[in-house]
């Protein structure tokens, strides 16, 4: 692992985004081994990001990309795979809100071939087609936390409603039934060993 203590440039020739060094944090595959040739599996695929301050400060900061991945059948689990992939970057010279874009954004994009590349051998070793993950978009993913996170602060201080004025009785009518649930990723066939898997993204 590099050392995180280097200190930062003396030129200042603007904002500036170092990556200092990058590691397997954490890794965990299951491989319950009750599959059959007839299966074909649905993936189910989850992506996280974060960045923590480093204690060593000075810019510095712990970025974790979070791949999980879920083969399964209707009754059957094929293999689950955990990977926590980090690396240490160091910022300077950027306001806060483009620190946290560069950080929550260009990091992870730099760390996901790597990753990607773990989470194919490892499905490889395990005796399945290597499982192939689609690039991310990044941008799109930082955006949707954004608005998520911003939807939960309005929802904490709802804003007060003027009292309605009272209504005339009507006719009951029927409730519109709830919409239904997203339908599941579609199934993949694990093919023949060597040809890649690529699951859908959820």
């Amino acid at each position: 692992m590099s050392d995180t203590s280097a200190p930062a440039p003396q030129s200042n020739d603007g904002p500036q985004l170092r990556a200092l060094s990058q590691y397997v944090k954490d890794l965990s595959f299951e491989n319950p081994g009750n599959r059959t040739a007839d299966d074909r599996p649905n993936i189910d695929l989850g992506i996280d990001v974060s960045a923590i301050p480093h204690e060593q400060g000075n810019g510095l900061y712990e970025i974790s990309l979070k791949l999980n991945a879920k083969a399964h059948t209707a009754s059957n689990t094929l293999f689950l795979i955990e990977l926590d992939y980090g690396g240490v970057f160091q910022v300077l010279g950027m306001p806060e809100a483009e620190a946290e874009a560069a950080l929550l954004i260009e990091c992870p994009r730099m760390l996901f071939p790597f990753a990607r590349r773990l989470i194919a051998d490892i499905t490889r070793e395990g005796g399945f087609p290597p499982l192939l993950i689609d690039p991310v978009d990044f941008v799109q993913l930082y955006r949707s936390q954004k608005q998520r996170d911003q939807g939960a602060a309005a929802g904490a201080a709802p804003t007060p409603q003027p009292p309605q004025q009272p209504q005339p009785p009507q006719s009951a009518a029927p409730v519109a039934p709830p919409s239904q649930p997203g339908q599941p990723a579609q199934p993949i066939a694990p093919g023949q060993p060597g040809q890649p898997m690529k699951p859908t993204q959820n």
